[in-house]
């Protein structure tokens, strides 16, 4: 299904309506904890407020005594730190622009969503639009991701901003636009929603050469060498003749 966005960006004058597609799996959500406060976990259960037919019902939230609270009263947690709902992103404003390998390295990526541009509603009211007023209002759209597609590819770069793809999540999230290129001239814009951060414990700095051995620890080593030789009376071929297969003539 495709939702509607706005994408802004106020300083390069950039702003267009589209449609986000999810190209990717399904969503992962992480459900938080209610809590009264008291401090005791709520469930959602199901109360009857009518005596007619067919029944209806409201979800009250109910702690382990049996008391109820309504839904402003509940303190949304995922663990310790305290969570409130957030609405769907409707509005993509571009808050920065970051290097192209930060898309790939520095993020993990949830899923994508392809934009295409929005051509107005089929109809205002009960007034049906003309489709040459949706075509003026694509190509207006379309002309708005141009012009985005191309500051991305001059500058490789990526534009990042908040973003939520649906209501009740708890935790903000954050996007990258990228500018997408196929088969040499078939071009689009990519909105990436990034799961988390990656973790990297051993990243080095510069690159790294080979440890050039002094030449008096190698004399050194030589001497060594020699002188087990001479404390246990023993030629280079009485070692040699040691090791399994290998011989040396005298």
């Amino acid at each position: 299904m495709a939702y509607g966005l706005k994408v802004i960006d106020t300083t390069e004058g950039i702003t267009f309506d589209c449609k986000r597609e999810n190209m990717a799996g399904k969503k992962e959500f992480v459900e938080p904890v209610g809590y009264a406060p008291n401090g005791k976990v709520v469930e959602r259960k199901q109360f009857d407020i009518s005596t007619g037919k067919p029944v209806q019902y409201t979800f009250k939230y109910v702690d382990e005594d049996g008391k109820q609270y309504e839904k402003s009263e509940i303190i949304w947690k995922i663990g310790d730190e305290v969570v409130s709902p957030i609405e769907m992103t409707s509005v993509f404003e571009i808050k920065s622009y970051r290097p192209i390998i930060e898309y790939s390295d520095r993020f993990v990526i949830e899923k994508y969503y392809e934009l295409a541009p929005d051509q107005g509603p089929s109809s205002k009211g009960k007034k049906k639009i003309p489709d040459s007023e949706r075509e003026r209002i694509r190509v207006s759209n379309l002309m708005g991701m141009r012009k985005l597609w191309e500051k991305l590819m001059k500058e490789g770069s990526v534009a990042g901003g908040n973003f939520n793809a649906s209501s009740g999540n708890f935790k903000p999230g954050m996007a990258f636009l990228r500018a997408i290129k196929v088969n040499g001239n078939k071009w689009g814009l990519e909105l990436g929603v990034f799961k988390e951060e990656k973790i990297f414990e051993f990243l080095q700095e510069g690159t790294p050469h080979a440890v050039a051995v002094p030449v008096g620890a190698t004399k050194k080593l030589e001497a060594n060498f020699f002188s087990f030789l001479k404390r246990n009376s023993m030629s280079i071929q009485e070692i040699a003749s040691n090791f399994i297969g290998f011989r040396v003539e005298a």
